[in-house]
Protein backbone atom coordinates (compact mmCIF):
# COMPACT_ATOMS: atom_id res chain seq x y z
CA UNK A 1 0.00 0.00 0.00
CA UNK A 2 1.43 3.59 -1.12
CA UNK A 3 2.16 5.94 1.24
CA UNK A 4 -0.43 8.33 -0.66
CA UNK A 5 -3.18 5.72 0.13
CA UNK A 6 -2.05 5.52 3.78
CA UNK A 7 -2.68 8.95 3.81
CA UNK A 8 -6.03 9.26 1.84
CA UNK A 9 -7.42 6.32 4.17
CA UNK A 10 -5.92 8.54 7.70
CA UNK A 11 -7.51 11.57 6.74
CA UNK A 12 -11.13 9.94 5.94
CA UNK A 13 -10.97 7.83 9.18
CA UNK A 14 -10.21 10.80 11.07
CA UNK A 15 -13.41 12.71 9.66
CA UNK A 16 -15.32 9.50 10.62
CA UNK A 17 -14.09 9.26 13.94
CA UNK A 18 -15.04 13.04 14.77
CA UNK A 19 -18.82 12.69 13.02
CA UNK A 20 -19.44 9.64 15.33
CA UNK A 21 -18.16 11.50 18.53
CA UNK A 22 -14.75 10.46 19.22
CA UNK A 23 -12.73 14.33 20.37
CA UNK A 24 -10.78 15.68 17.95
CA UNK A 25 -7.33 15.17 19.41
CA UNK A 26 -7.56 11.66 20.02
CA UNK A 27 -9.18 11.26 16.33
CA UNK A 28 -6.17 12.82 15.47
CA UNK A 29 -3.60 11.03 17.57
CA UNK A 30 -5.14 7.20 16.85
CA UNK A 31 -4.57 8.15 13.20
CA UNK A 32 -1.25 9.69 13.22
CA UNK A 33 0.04 6.78 15.09
CA UNK A 34 -1.37 3.68 13.18
CA UNK A 35 -0.49 5.77 10.00
CA UNK A 36 2.97 6.56 11.57
CA UNK A 37 3.30 2.75 11.89
CA UNK A 38 2.10 2.03 8.44
CA UNK A 39 4.51 4.36 6.92
CA UNK A 40 7.68 4.48 8.61
CA UNK A 41 7.46 1.00 11.14
CA UNK A 42 7.45 0.99 14.89
CA UNK A 43 10.56 2.29 15.45
CA UNK A 44 9.73 5.65 12.79
CA UNK A 45 6.68 5.57 14.89
CA UNK A 46 8.02 5.62 18.24
CA UNK A 47 11.10 7.89 17.31
CA UNK A 48 7.70 10.91 16.64
CA UNK A 49 5.94 10.15 19.49
CA UNK A 50 8.69 10.39 22.23
CA UNK A 51 10.55 13.30 20.98
CA UNK A 52 7.63 15.27 19.17
CA UNK A 53 5.15 16.01 21.78
CA UNK A 54 7.80 17.29 24.38
CA UNK A 55 9.85 19.49 21.95
CA UNK A 56 5.99 20.89 21.04
CA UNK A 57 5.32 21.56 24.50
CA UNK A 58 8.59 22.87 25.09
CA UNK A 59 8.54 25.01 22.23
CA UNK A 60 8.76 28.98 23.68
CA UNK A 61 6.39 30.35 20.17
CA UNK A 62 3.47 28.22 22.01
CA UNK A 63 3.75 30.52 25.18
CA UNK A 64 1.57 33.08 23.03
CA UNK A 65 -1.45 31.01 22.90
CA UNK A 66 -2.32 31.03 26.70
CA UNK A 67 -1.40 34.63 26.67
CA UNK A 68 -3.88 35.55 24.37
CA UNK A 69 -6.24 33.86 25.65
CA UNK A 70 -5.90 35.58 28.89
CA UNK A 71 -5.97 38.89 27.77
CA UNK A 72 -9.45 38.06 25.95
CA UNK A 73 -11.13 36.71 29.16
CA UNK A 74 -10.19 39.95 31.19
CA UNK A 75 -10.99 41.96 28.31
CA UNK A 76 -14.39 40.36 28.59
CA UNK A 77 -14.58 41.16 32.18
CA UNK A 78 -13.85 44.76 31.22
CA UNK A 79 -16.15 47.41 30.41
CA UNK A 80 -14.22 48.30 27.26
CA UNK A 81 -16.77 46.61 25.28
CA UNK A 82 -19.16 48.19 26.84
CA UNK A 83 -17.59 51.75 26.16
CA UNK A 84 -16.74 51.46 22.25
CA UNK A 85 -20.73 49.96 21.75
CA UNK A 86 -21.53 53.59 23.90
CA UNK A 87 -18.78 55.62 22.21
CA UNK A 88 -20.13 54.33 18.80
CA UNK A 89 -23.96 54.57 19.54
CA UNK A 90 -22.88 58.61 20.17
CA UNK A 91 -22.20 58.97 16.57
CA UNK A 92 -23.86 57.11 14.46
CA UNK A 93 -27.03 56.00 17.11
CA UNK A 94 -29.19 58.58 16.38
CA UNK A 95 -29.77 57.37 12.22
CA UNK A 96 -32.07 54.49 11.20
CA UNK A 97 -30.43 51.06 11.95
CA UNK A 98 -27.65 53.10 13.53
CA UNK A 99 -27.92 50.87 16.32
CA UNK A 100 -26.94 47.67 14.63
CA UNK A 101 -24.18 49.87 12.83
CA UNK A 102 -22.45 50.80 16.78
CA UNK A 103 -23.06 46.93 17.21
CA UNK A 104 -20.89 46.15 14.52
CA UNK A 105 -18.39 49.22 14.27
CA UNK A 106 -18.10 48.22 18.26
CA UNK A 107 -17.27 44.07 17.84
CA UNK A 108 -14.80 44.86 15.38
CA UNK A 109 -13.20 47.36 17.48
CA UNK A 110 -13.63 44.67 20.68
CA UNK A 111 -12.04 42.69 18.27
CA UNK A 112 -8.72 43.90 19.26
CA UNK A 113 -8.83 42.37 22.38
CA UNK A 114 -10.68 39.44 22.75
CA UNK A 115 -9.36 37.15 19.87
CA UNK A 116 -12.81 35.00 19.49
CA UNK A 117 -16.15 35.23 18.33
CA UNK A 118 -17.53 33.44 20.73
CA UNK A 119 -16.64 36.21 22.99
CA UNK A 120 -17.85 39.42 20.73
CA UNK A 121 -20.78 37.73 20.24
CA UNK A 122 -21.39 36.77 24.45
CA UNK A 123 -20.39 40.94 24.67
CA UNK A 124 -22.77 42.06 22.67
CA UNK A 125 -25.11 40.20 23.38
CA UNK A 126 -25.62 41.16 27.07
CA UNK A 127 -24.30 45.20 26.07
CA UNK A 128 -26.30 45.65 22.57
CA UNK A 129 -29.51 43.57 22.53
CA UNK A 130 -31.07 44.45 25.25
CA UNK A 131 -31.30 47.99 24.37
CA UNK A 132 -31.77 47.57 20.48
CA UNK A 133 -34.91 45.38 21.57
CA UNK A 134 -36.00 48.69 23.81
CA UNK A 135 -35.95 50.61 20.93
CA UNK A 136 -37.84 48.09 18.75
CA UNK A 137 -35.54 47.13 16.37
CA UNK A 138 -36.91 44.17 14.31
CA UNK A 139 -35.58 41.01 16.62
CA UNK A 140 -34.76 38.45 14.01
CA UNK A 141 -32.86 40.82 11.96
CA UNK A 142 -30.96 42.01 14.92
CA UNK A 143 -29.56 38.83 16.73
CA UNK A 144 -28.59 37.78 12.97
CA UNK A 145 -26.28 40.63 12.49
CA UNK A 146 -25.41 40.23 16.16
CA UNK A 147 -23.98 37.17 15.66
CA UNK A 148 -22.56 37.55 12.14
CA UNK A 149 -20.66 40.80 13.43
CA UNK A 150 -18.96 38.67 16.16
CA UNK A 151 -17.17 37.01 13.74
CA UNK A 152 -14.97 39.87 13.87
CA UNK A 153 -13.32 38.88 16.37
CA UNK A 154 -11.78 36.48 14.17
CA UNK A 155 -10.36 38.67 11.79
CA UNK A 156 -9.50 41.36 13.61
CA UNK A 157 -6.35 41.09 15.46
CA UNK A 158 -4.95 39.25 17.92
CA UNK A 159 -7.52 36.53 16.54
CA UNK A 160 -7.01 33.40 17.94
CA UNK A 161 -8.10 31.53 14.95
CA UNK A 162 -5.33 33.23 13.19
CA UNK A 163 -2.47 32.68 15.66
CA UNK A 164 -3.23 28.91 15.42
CA UNK A 165 -3.48 28.89 11.88
CA UNK A 166 -0.34 30.60 11.34
CA UNK A 167 1.47 28.80 13.95
CA UNK A 168 0.35 25.28 12.66
CA UNK A 169 1.64 26.58 9.28
CA UNK A 170 4.69 28.48 9.90
CA UNK A 171 3.34 31.86 8.43
CA UNK A 172 4.95 34.91 10.34
CA UNK A 173 2.26 35.62 13.02
CA UNK A 174 2.53 39.55 12.84
CA UNK A 175 2.11 39.67 9.10
CA UNK A 176 -1.03 37.59 9.44
CA UNK A 177 -2.52 39.65 12.11
CA UNK A 178 -1.82 42.43 10.02
CA UNK A 179 -3.58 40.53 6.71
CA UNK A 180 -7.08 40.62 8.86
CA UNK A 181 -7.18 44.02 9.17
CA UNK A 182 -8.02 44.94 5.51
CA UNK A 183 -11.14 42.08 5.23
CA UNK A 184 -11.97 43.86 8.71
CA UNK A 185 -13.05 46.93 7.87
CA UNK A 186 -14.34 45.64 4.56
CA UNK A 187 -16.80 43.42 6.35
CA UNK A 188 -17.33 46.53 8.56
CA UNK A 189 -18.34 48.66 5.39
CA UNK A 190 -20.30 46.16 3.68
CA UNK A 191 -22.69 45.18 6.73
CA UNK A 192 -23.26 48.88 7.42
CA UNK A 193 -23.86 49.41 3.66
CA UNK A 194 -26.36 46.23 4.17
CA UNK A 195 -28.11 47.84 7.08
CA UNK A 196 -28.35 50.83 5.67
CA UNK A 197 -30.12 49.19 2.58
CA UNK A 198 -32.52 47.35 4.91
CA UNK A 199 -33.19 50.28 6.96
CA UNK A 200 -34.45 52.46 3.38
CA UNK A 201 -36.59 49.44 2.42
CA UNK A 202 -37.65 47.85 5.56
CA UNK A 203 -38.23 51.31 8.27
CA UNK A 204 -40.60 49.95 10.47
CA UNK A 205 -37.34 47.24 11.26
CA UNK A 206 -35.42 50.42 12.45
CA UNK A 207 -36.87 52.81 14.39
CA UNK A 208 -35.06 56.39 14.75
CA UNK A 209 -33.39 56.52 18.44
CA UNK A 210 -34.89 59.84 20.11
CA UNK A 211 -31.99 60.90 21.90
CA UNK A 212 -30.34 64.12 21.11
CA UNK A 213 -26.52 64.09 21.46
CA UNK A 214 -24.65 67.23 21.68
CA UNK A 215 -21.10 67.89 20.82
CA UNK A 216 -19.68 67.45 24.05
CA UNK A 217 -21.96 63.98 24.54
CA UNK A 218 -20.13 63.08 21.33
CA UNK A 219 -16.35 64.20 22.29
CA UNK A 220 -16.98 61.91 25.77
CA UNK A 221 -17.90 59.29 23.22
CA UNK A 222 -14.73 59.30 21.78
CA UNK A 223 -12.94 59.24 25.15
CA UNK A 224 -14.66 56.00 25.74
CA UNK A 225 -12.80 54.44 22.90
CA UNK A 226 -9.31 55.34 23.94
CA UNK A 227 -9.08 52.24 25.88
CA UNK A 228 -9.64 49.86 23.77
CA UNK A 229 -7.63 51.77 20.61
CA UNK A 230 -4.87 52.18 23.50
CA UNK A 231 -5.00 48.17 24.15
CA UNK A 232 -4.78 47.46 20.05
CA UNK A 233 -1.92 49.93 19.54
CA UNK A 234 0.11 48.59 22.09
CA UNK A 235 0.09 44.54 21.21
CA UNK A 236 -0.34 45.20 17.64
CA UNK A 237 1.92 48.60 17.23
CA UNK A 238 4.65 46.94 19.83
CA UNK A 239 4.42 43.59 17.72
CA UNK A 240 4.84 45.65 13.84
CA UNK A 241 7.44 48.15 15.48
CA UNK A 242 9.88 45.14 16.83
CA UNK A 243 9.56 46.20 20.43
CA UNK A 244 8.55 42.88 21.63
CA UNK A 245 7.87 39.56 19.77
CA UNK A 246 3.98 38.07 19.69
CA UNK A 247 4.36 36.19 22.95
CA UNK A 248 5.49 38.98 24.94
CA UNK A 249 2.83 41.29 23.58
CA UNK A 250 0.06 38.70 24.95
CA UNK A 251 1.60 39.53 28.05
CA UNK A 252 1.66 43.20 27.58
CA UNK A 253 -1.87 42.97 26.69
CA UNK A 254 -3.17 40.38 29.66
CA UNK A 255 -1.39 43.28 31.97
CA UNK A 256 -3.25 46.17 30.31
CA UNK A 257 -6.59 44.28 29.76
CA UNK A 258 -6.13 43.18 33.63
CA UNK A 259 -5.96 46.64 34.39
CA UNK A 260 -8.71 47.74 32.52
CA UNK A 261 -11.15 45.62 34.53
CA UNK A 262 -9.58 46.82 37.52
CA UNK A 263 -10.31 50.51 36.62
CA UNK A 264 -13.63 49.54 35.05
CA UNK A 265 -14.58 48.09 38.37
CA UNK A 266 -14.60 44.19 37.85
CA UNK A 267 -14.67 42.31 41.16
CA UNK A 268 -11.62 40.25 42.20
CA UNK A 269 -13.92 37.50 41.98
CA UNK A 270 -14.79 37.50 38.19
CA UNK A 271 -11.34 37.97 37.84
CA UNK A 272 -10.15 34.40 39.51
CA UNK A 273 -12.62 33.06 37.34
CA UNK A 274 -11.32 34.53 33.97
CA UNK A 275 -8.15 32.86 35.08
CA UNK A 276 -9.38 29.83 36.04
CA UNK A 277 -11.20 30.07 32.37
CA UNK A 278 -8.18 30.37 30.47
CA UNK A 279 -6.62 27.90 32.44
CA UNK A 280 -9.76 25.41 31.29
CA UNK A 281 -9.79 26.55 27.67
CA UNK A 282 -5.86 26.58 27.38
CA UNK A 283 -6.22 22.65 28.75
CA UNK A 284 -8.59 22.15 26.10
CA UNK A 285 -6.71 23.75 23.33
CA UNK A 286 -3.01 22.18 24.45
CA UNK A 287 -3.98 18.65 23.46
CA UNK A 288 -5.81 19.40 20.01
CA UNK A 289 -2.53 20.97 19.01
CA UNK A 290 0.15 18.18 19.83
CA UNK A 291 -2.21 15.71 18.20
CA UNK A 292 -2.77 18.53 15.00
CA UNK A 293 1.09 18.22 14.86
CA UNK A 294 1.96 14.74 15.11
CA UNK A 295 -1.06 14.68 12.34
CA UNK A 296 0.81 17.43 10.35
CA UNK A 297 3.84 15.37 10.48
CA UNK A 298 2.36 12.52 8.90
CA UNK A 299 0.38 14.38 6.13
CA UNK A 300 3.92 15.31 5.46
CA UNK A 301 5.55 11.97 5.25
CA UNK A 302 3.25 10.49 3.22
CA UNK A 303 3.09 13.67 0.69
CA UNK A 304 -0.89 13.54 0.06
CA UNK A 305 -1.10 17.35 -0.46
CA UNK A 306 1.76 17.22 -2.91
CA UNK A 307 0.30 14.78 -4.99
CA UNK A 308 -3.10 15.89 -5.03
CA UNK A 309 -1.32 19.56 -5.91
CA UNK A 310 0.16 17.55 -8.72
CA UNK A 311 -3.12 15.83 -9.76
CA UNK A 312 -5.06 18.82 -10.04
CA UNK A 313 -2.42 20.61 -11.92
CA UNK A 314 -2.31 18.30 -14.70
CA UNK A 315 -6.08 19.16 -15.64
CA UNK A 316 -5.30 23.45 -15.84
CA UNK A 317 -8.08 23.71 -13.63
CA UNK A 318 -8.08 28.05 -13.10
CA UNK A 319 -6.93 28.46 -9.79
CA UNK A 320 -9.60 30.99 -8.42
CA UNK A 321 -12.74 27.71 -9.04
CA UNK A 322 -10.33 25.54 -6.86
CA UNK A 323 -9.84 27.91 -4.45
CA UNK A 324 -13.99 28.28 -4.56
CA UNK A 325 -14.43 24.74 -4.26
CA UNK A 326 -12.11 24.74 -1.16
CA UNK A 327 -14.16 27.49 0.72
CA UNK A 328 -17.11 25.41 0.03
CA UNK A 329 -15.99 22.78 1.62
CA UNK A 330 -14.96 24.89 4.67
CA UNK A 331 -18.32 26.48 4.11
CA UNK A 332 -19.80 22.63 4.78
CA UNK A 333 -17.56 21.28 7.56
CA UNK A 334 -18.15 25.11 9.15
CA UNK A 335 -21.59 24.07 9.98
CA UNK A 336 -20.75 21.29 12.43
CA UNK A 337 -16.90 22.31 13.37
CA UNK A 338 -15.55 24.88 16.02
CA UNK A 339 -13.02 26.70 14.20
CA UNK A 340 -10.21 25.62 15.92
CA UNK A 341 -10.71 21.91 15.30
CA UNK A 342 -10.95 22.93 11.67
CA UNK A 343 -7.96 24.25 11.70
CA UNK A 344 -6.02 21.78 13.07
CA UNK A 345 -7.92 19.25 10.92
CA UNK A 346 -7.72 20.97 7.40
CA UNK A 347 -4.35 22.79 7.52
CA UNK A 348 -2.06 20.21 6.63
CA UNK A 349 -4.27 19.18 3.18
CA UNK A 350 -5.48 22.44 2.23
CA UNK A 351 -2.94 25.08 3.01
CA UNK A 352 -0.02 23.14 0.34
CA UNK A 353 -2.97 22.73 -1.88
CA UNK A 354 -3.44 26.33 -2.76
CA UNK A 355 -0.29 27.84 -1.41
CA UNK A 356 0.77 25.50 -4.74
CA UNK A 357 -1.50 26.53 -6.86
CA UNK A 358 -0.01 29.87 -6.26
CA UNK A 359 -2.18 32.06 -3.72
CA UNK A 360 -0.49 33.98 -1.28
CA UNK A 361 0.02 31.68 2.27
CA UNK A 362 -1.80 35.05 3.84
CA UNK A 363 -4.50 35.23 1.92
CA UNK A 364 -5.12 31.41 2.69
CA UNK A 365 -4.90 31.89 5.79
CA UNK A 366 -7.28 34.60 5.90
CA UNK A 367 -9.77 33.61 3.93
CA UNK A 368 -9.79 29.53 5.57
CA UNK A 369 -10.93 31.64 8.82
CA UNK A 370 -13.37 33.77 7.47
CA UNK A 371 -14.95 31.18 5.35
CA UNK A 372 -14.87 28.46 8.96
CA UNK A 373 -16.71 31.21 10.47
CA UNK A 374 -18.95 32.14 8.00
CA UNK A 375 -20.08 28.20 8.41
CA UNK A 376 -20.86 28.59 11.78
CA UNK A 377 -23.74 31.18 10.95
CA UNK A 378 -25.22 28.41 8.87
CA UNK A 379 -28.19 25.90 9.20
CA UNK A 380 -28.99 23.30 9.96
CA UNK A 381 -25.44 23.11 12.32
CA UNK A 382 -24.50 26.80 12.39
CA UNK A 383 -22.58 26.49 15.73
CA UNK A 384 -22.23 30.24 16.46
CA UNK A 385 -26.49 30.48 16.17
CA UNK A 386 -26.64 27.88 18.89
CA UNK A 387 -24.50 29.44 20.90
CA UNK A 388 -26.64 32.68 20.74
CA UNK A 389 -29.65 30.94 20.80
CA UNK A 390 -28.74 29.13 24.33
CA UNK A 391 -27.16 32.72 25.67
CA UNK A 392 -30.30 34.47 25.17
CA UNK A 393 -33.13 31.50 25.61
CA UNK A 394 -34.53 32.91 22.03
CA UNK A 395 -35.13 29.31 19.55
CA UNK A 396 -32.15 29.68 17.13
CA UNK A 397 -34.90 29.48 14.11
CA UNK A 398 -35.64 33.18 15.11
CA UNK A 399 -31.86 33.84 13.75
CA UNK A 400 -31.97 31.88 11.22
CA UNK A 401 -34.78 33.01 9.32
CA UNK A 402 -32.45 36.57 8.58
CA UNK A 403 -28.90 35.06 8.62
CA UNK A 404 -28.51 34.32 5.35
CA UNK A 405 -28.38 38.14 4.85
CA UNK A 406 -25.22 38.31 6.11
CA UNK A 407 -24.00 34.88 5.04
CA UNK A 408 -24.38 36.07 1.65
CA UNK A 409 -22.40 39.46 2.34
CA UNK A 410 -19.76 36.80 3.89
CA UNK A 411 -19.55 35.31 0.50
CA UNK A 412 -19.46 38.25 -1.15
CA UNK A 413 -16.35 39.17 1.07
CA UNK A 414 -14.48 35.64 -0.09
CA UNK A 415 -15.23 36.21 -3.82
CA UNK A 416 -13.51 39.48 -3.64
CA UNK A 417 -10.42 38.01 -1.63
CA UNK A 418 -10.02 35.36 -4.01
CA UNK A 419 -10.10 37.78 -7.15
CA UNK A 420 -8.41 40.30 -5.38
CA UNK A 421 -6.40 39.16 -2.98
CA UNK A 422 -4.54 42.67 -2.35
CA UNK A 423 -7.28 42.67 0.36
CA UNK A 424 -5.71 41.09 2.39
CA UNK A 425 -2.04 41.50 1.24
CA UNK A 426 -1.60 44.97 0.77
CA UNK A 427 -0.99 46.16 4.19
CA UNK A 428 1.64 43.38 5.34
CA UNK A 429 3.28 44.00 2.08
CA UNK A 430 3.41 48.18 3.27
CA UNK A 431 3.78 47.45 6.70
CA UNK A 432 6.56 44.79 6.63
Amino acid sequence: MSNFVIGLMGMVIMILMILIGIPVFVSLAIVSIIGMWLVGGLDFMLIQFTTGPFNISASYQFAVIPLFVLMGMFAGESKIGEWAYEGFKRWIGKKRGGLLIATVAGNAVFGACSGMSTAGTAVFAKIAFPQLKQVGYQESFSLACLVASGSLSSLIPPSMPILLFSILTGVSIGQAFIAGIGPGILMVIIYSILIYAYAIFRPSYFPIVKVKYHVKDKIKGFILMIPILGLFTIVIGGIYAGIFTPTVGGAVGSVTALLFALISGTQFKRIYESLWDSVKAIGRIFPIIMSAIMYSRFIAVTELPQVIGDYILRFEIPKFYIYLLSMGFYLIIGCFMDVPSIIFITSPIVFPLLTQIGYDPLVVVIAYVFMAETGGLTPPFGLGVFFLSSLLNIPSIVIFRNIWIFVGANLLIIILIGLIPEIVTLLPRLLY
